[in-house]
This record gives C-alpha cells, structure tokens and sequence, in this order.
C-alpha cells in the first residue's frame, strides 16, 4: 500500500482505467477526516509522494523500515516509473489483490471528481461523474474556480465529506426529482424514519446554484431528510426558484456556519409565495417533503446557524427571500433546540424569522435590515372539525432574542414582532398560546410605517431593554396573560407608545422612558393606554418626555372596563396639563411632575384612590 501510495492517485486510476479487465473501482469505506491537506487534481506525483509522506509521519504511523524506504524513494524518484506501476497493477488485477488496495488507498484519501471525467468547465453535464465519486463516499474533492453543471438530483450517502473549494455546481437543465440539487440518500427511498437515514455529511466552501434565470422553475439547492449530523460551512446557496436555500426536514444535530444565501424568485403569477424560506426548518411531513423517507412527522431538533447572510444574488430576476429562517407546516411535534447566532438579513418581502411549532429557540446578535417583518410567531386556528389536535396548534415556547436590531424603511403592514396565538372556531377565544418568550436588547427603527410589537393570545411574555424609534405604535398587547415591559425606550411614535387593548391580566410596565409619543394622533389617545377589561397591572417608574409636536391629552389613560391597576412612581416631563382617567380600583402613588391632573371617569360605586403626593 505505502509503495502505490506515493503515486498520483489521479495518474494511477487513470492507468487503471485502460483496463477492460475492470469496470469501475470497488466502493470505498470511510475516508480520512482530518487530513490537513486540500486535494488539487494538479497534483504531481512528487507532491503527492511528499503529502503522504508528512501526513503519516504526522500521526506516528510511519515505522522506521517505511521511512527508510520512503526517504529511498524520495530521493531516487523517477517518472518513467510509471510504467513499471502499469504492469505491476495489471497482475494485481489478475491476482484479485488490486480491488482491496486501491479500497484502501482511496479510502484512506479520498477522490477527485475530475478522476471520474468531471470537466467543471460551465458546460458539460457533470452530474454522472460527480455521483460516481458521490458513491464512494468519505471524502470528495472539487476544482476551486470551476462550475460543474448538472442535471438530476446527486444523492449524498452517510459519511461523505464534500470540499468545494470554491467551486460551483450549476443547474444545467429544468432538473427533475423537485428541482433539488442535492438530496442526503437515494431518490423515492422511503425506508429511513426518525433520524436513521443518511448522516454524518458535510459541506465544505462550496456554491450551489439553482439558476433560476436560466431555468425558471421550482427549485431547492439542498434537501435533507431523516439525516443526523450534517454540517454545511463557508457554503452559498443561491438563485432558487419557489423552493428553499436549504430544506431540513425530520433532522437533527444540523449546523450552518458562515453561509450565504443570495437570491430567490417568487415564480407564482400573483406573487403569494414571499413567505418561502432561505432556511427551512420543518418535520417531515408530505407536504414540506414529499420525495425522501418516510413521512412520519419527525420533528427536526438541534440547529445551530451561525455567521449567516441572506440577500440579492446578481441573478437578473431574483431579490432576497421572503423568509431568512422558519418554516410553514407542523406535526404532533414540535421543532426544537433552534439556535441563530451572528447573523445579517437584508431585503425580505416577509419576516426574517417565521417560528411555527417551535420549542426552545435562541435567536442572539442578528442585524436585519429592510424586511417587512422581523419575528411571527404562527399559529393554526382550530375549526369544529379539526381542533388542532395532531399539531396542538402549532404555537411556539421558551423563545428568547437578544441583542437585534432591525432596520425597517420599506412600507409594511406587518409589525416587526408579532405573536398571535391559535383561536378556537369561535374566533374569540384561544386554543392553543404562545408561551415563555424573552425579548431582550432588541432595537426597531423605522420611517413610522409599523407597530412594533404586537401580541395576541400569548403568556408569560417578558420584554426588556428594547428601544422602539420611530414607530407608528410600540406595543399592541391584548389577550396576554403575565407580560412585563421593563427599561425600555420608545420614543418618536405617531400613536399610542404601548397600548393594552384588551383582556390582558397581571402586567407590568416599569422604568420606562415614553418620549415624544402621539405625534401624529388625531384623536385622544395616550402614552399608556391600558382598555378592554384588563386587569391587575402596575404601571411604575416611568418617566413620559413629551414633544412639541404631541397631541395626547394624556401620559397614560384607564379606561372603565379596567381594574385593579396601580400607577406609581411615575414621572411626568412635559410641560403641560396631562391627566389619568380610571375607575374600579385604580391606585395612583407618588406620581410626580408638572401640573399631573387625575380626571375620574365612570359612574357608581367606583374606587379611585389618591394619596397626597398623587395630584
């Protein structure tokens, strides 16, 4: 084996190939993982004979007869012992003794698509050689700067290793098989469940094109199902038409580092699908997946996405995704353990993030600019003839973002944060809640396009540290139940700064500066707003700096329908007469500043408590 080995392997099997003596080289075991070496089809023989000689010198597999022999070679090497090598492995064939070197020769270093007659050269179809050395498995080498095109979906195997190197591999035709590109087993297989299907794979610096300038139809880079540790790096996936940059279904321990997803085409005639993903992240389920593995509803858990971007290719028809990260179906289960870390998002006709049966999801240090929506948590309302009982209303838990900001200028209808829950058929009331999120750090900075958060049917929500500049409205909260807004700032609103409109028990609003709000209100709204049978909440410690331009009449406003609400502590800054209109138990302590004036509204038996610091 040491003797062959110190030939070019690319040479050796391209000796190998004259044969009519052999068909094809064997299949391969594992190849070598940590080879501190990338493989160039260039390679000299003298390299390669160096190369080897290092790397097994390196892990102390070289005995001091193999040394002497190689340093030998080294020395006295000859290129015209090429064909000597020819007769040699021609009666190793005969022998039988050739199949299980070159098993282990290649096995142990992997192979070179170019040595199964891949051109990389932007024009021919590539996609047979490629899966010839896709079909070893281990480690699979590409040309940096070439473009290899292909034409049908290639099948990645358990314990293969792809090392782009910065090349490209192109779409050549309308692709069948789902417009996927790559796919982790054999196409229609669907034997693997849970997650025993093909794993152990990864991607290295390599673009994966769809083309969809070229071949304008549904199309998908890369599809998984059922696979377990899956490792995709430096790797962009670009131009997709309809379908997803990446497609994770039923998975698990799947990590995304340092990748680029750059281009996609809504291909419907009236533009409805904005909300596809660059990365999805689903169950398996027929309608996400319908062509690999069984269709169990496998959740995928354990996702780490780091270091990512999502915008415009240079494609002529293409704009960034609808969606950088989510997902749009659910099972009996939910997707869990989702971690985004370090990303940047540009230019999204959605929301950067669509979390839909989701459990214990981190979202940290995330810049996304220009997208419509920044986070919605999705729901499915039940109806009397499916009360959500397989997906449990598709409802999110245990969600924390921190340090984001989202730069939003284009025109939206959407919120940057939206939460609504899952209603039952009466549309009134909750199936299912969104629950446990903790929103921290958070900075929304808009032209006065958007609410900023809006929550409905949610429970145990705490939001603090966020700054909210230029909104139509900070928050719209109604049918949430222990929800806390602490030391924030929302400053510059066209309406009310946070607005509890309706059902919402057990809240607190604390530490707060409520700066410059109303601005643009035509009627009398205030800074505070708390309305619609809300109840038990304290309102304490914030400070409300009004501008010239304000037009509220109040600094925060209790409606009639509301109860048990304490204001204290509170701070008024501006320079005219505010007032606070309650009725059914409202407290109001030691709230301080110029001219503060309580009006009381309402009839009855009604409970308004000052106490001698209040007015």
């Amino acid at each position: 084996i040491i003797y062959v080995s110190i030939f070019n392997l690319r040479e050796m099997i391209f000796v190998i190939r004259k044969f009519d003596k052999i068909e094809k080289i064997p299949p391969i075991g594992n190849l070598l993982r940590n080879v501190p070496y990338s493989f160039n089809d260039d390679l000299t023989a003298m390299e390669f004979c160096q190369t080897v000689y290092k790397y097994l010198e390196s892990i102390n597999q070289l005995t001091d007869e193999m040394r002497e022999y190689l340093n030998h070679f080294i020395e006295t090497f000859d290129e015209k012992l090429y064909e000597t090598l020819h007769d040699v492995i021609s009666d190793m064939i005969d022998s039988g003794l050739f199949n299980t070197l070159i098993e282990q020769l290649v096995g142990f270093f992997g192979c070179h698509v170019s040595w199964f007659g891949a051109k990389g050269d932007g024009k021919t179809d590539d996609t047979d050689s490629i899966q010839k050395a896709l079909d070893y498995g281990g480690s699979v080498y590409f040309s940096s700067g070439k473009t290899y095109r292909v034409s049908k979906s290639l099948e990645v195997m358990k314990n293969t290793y792809i090392y782009g190197q910065g090349c490209v591999i192109q779409r050549a035709t309308l692709l069948d098989r789902g417009g996927y590109i790559f796919i982790n087993g054999r196409w229609m297989d669907k034997t693997a469940t849970l997650y025993n299907g093909e794993g152990n794979i990864r991607f290295y610096d390599v673009v994966i094109d769809s083309n969809v300038d070229e071949f304008p139809t549904v199309s998908s880079p890369v599809a998984l199902n059922h696979g377990y540790d899956m490792l995709f790096q430096n790797c962009t996936f670009k131009n997709v038409g309809n379908g997803h940059g990446i497609d994770i279904n039923g998975c698990r321990d799947v990590k995304l580092k340092n990748c680029n997803f750059l281009g996609y085409r809504d291909l419907t005639e009236a533009q409805t699908r904005v909300y596809a993903e660059a990365i999805q992240i689903s169950a398996s389920l027929e309608d996400s997946f319908p062509y690999l593995g069984g269709w169990d509803g496998t959740p995928t858990i354990n996702v780490e996405i780091d270091g990512c971007y999502v915008g415009d290719s240079d494609g002529l028809t293409t704009r960034p995704f609808g969606v950088a990260v989510g997902n749009h179906s659910a099972s009996q289960q939910k997707n869990r353990n989702i971690r985004v870390t370090n990303c940047h998002f540009v230019g999204g006709l959605y929301c950067a993030f669509r979390l839909y049966a989701m459990d214990n999801v981190y979202i940290s240090d995330i810049q996304v600019d220009d997208y419509k929506g920044l986070v919605f948590f999705h729901a499915i309302n039940s109806t009397d003839d499916d009360p959500c009982k397989l997906n449990l209303g598709a409802t999110c838990e245990n969600v924390t973002i921190r340090n984001v900001v989202f730069n939003q200028k284009v025109m939206s209808n959407y919120p940057a944060i939206r939460a609504w829950g899952s209603f039952n058929s009466d549309g009134t009331t909750f199936y299912k809640l969104h629950r446990d999120i903790t929103i921290e750090n958070l900075t929304v900075k808009s032209d006065r396009n958007i609410t900023a958060f809006d929550f409905d049917g949610c429970e145990d929500v705490y939001l603090n540290a966020l700054s909210v500049l230029n909104t139509f409205r900070g928050f719209l909260i109604k049918n949430v139940k222990n929800i806390k807004i602490k030391n924030s700032l929302i400053e510059s609103t066209d309406e009310r700064a946070i607005y509890i409109q309706a059902n919402v028990k057990d809240f607190i609003i604390d530490s707060n500066i409520i700066k410059s709000f109303c601005e643009t209100a035509t009627n009398a709204v205030s800074g505070i707003n708390v309305t619609g049978a809300s109840e038990d909440g304290l309102i304490t410690n914030n400070i409300f700096k009004k501008s010239l331009l304000t037009k509220s009449d109040f600094d925060f406003y209790v409606s009639t329908a509301s109860k048990n609400i304490n204001a204290l502590n509170n701070i008024n800054a501006r320079s005219y007469v505010p007032y606070a209109v309650g009725r059914n138990g409202v407290n109001l302590t030691n709230n301080s500043g110029g001219s503060f004036v309580i009006r009381v509204g309402g009839v009855g038996n009604d409970t308004i408590n000052i106490d001698e610091m209040g007015v």
